[in-house]
């Protein structure tokens, strides 16, 4: 693909440019048009390469980086030396299968996941759903990168696994108390029983038949 960037004739007439002072216009045309912009809008450059190619010094890349990302025009990822245009994808959106697949390819090489989620926000994911895009590995990435982060899903599973295991403890332990509570009721209801039965005459308990008082008589000599 050829290695060209489109800048339109309104450009110059952007209320935002007009404000701009010429270095400032020199400097932003320069972050959109350098050798080391991409099809992506996402970049990696150094400020030491700005300051050779465009012959400002250190300390005017400095300021002008702040002043281009104070405007949300841009975004600077100091630990990585990477640079992403906000707007790229809204004034460069096409939905070619080749220059989506252009743009996963330059996507691979970009160290900050930040500066992509940025461009590539849900609503341009959400747009190439509705038309339908052929690319789904690109879809399929930024859907990926815009989810939650592995440790923490990992934690919320662990806390769901413990919540299970709590609940099977704890099943048993009831069933166990309650089992424990029953015998307890029942030794009562027998000692109650044992000691004080409901005899008639002639020594057997009054409603029980003679096999039913006899275990019980054995129960009595147990517990004597």
């Amino acid at each position: 693909m050829a290695t060209f960037r489109k800048i339109h004739t309104t450009f110059w007439t952007d209320p935002y440019v007009e404000e701009l002072t010429q270095e400032q216009k020199l400097f932003y045309l320069y972050l959109i048009t350098n050798t080391k912009t991409s099809q992506s809008g996402i970049y990696e450059i150094t400020k030491k390469y700005i300051a050779y190619e465009t012959g400002f010094t250190p300390k005017q890349v400095n300021e002008l980086l702040s002043f281009f990302e104070g405007t949300d025009k841009i975004s600077y990822s100091a630990e990585t030396n990477e640079i992403a245009i906000i707007n790229w994808s809204k004034f460069n959106y096409n939905k070619s299968h080749k220059v989506l697949k252009c743009i996963y390819d330059d996507l691979q090489l970009i160290k900050s996941t930040e500066l992509i989620k940025k461009i590539y926000n849900e609503v341009y994911i959400q747009k190439l759903i509705d038309e339908e895009s052929k690319y789904s590995v690109l879809i399929e990435y930024l859907l990926g990168i815009h989810t939650v982060s592995i440790p923490k899903l990992q934690q919320e599973e662990e806390q769901a696994q413990e919540e299970v295991q709590e609940e099977v403890q704890v099943q048993p332990q009831v069933e166990l108390e309650e089992e424990e509570k029953d015998q307890e009721q029942s030794e009562r209801l027998i000692d109650t029983i044992v000691k004080e039965p409901p005899l008639e005459e002639g020594g057997s308990i009054r409603g029980w038949d003679i096999k039913s008082t006899n275990k019980l008589n054995e129960l009595k000599s147990l517990r004597q």
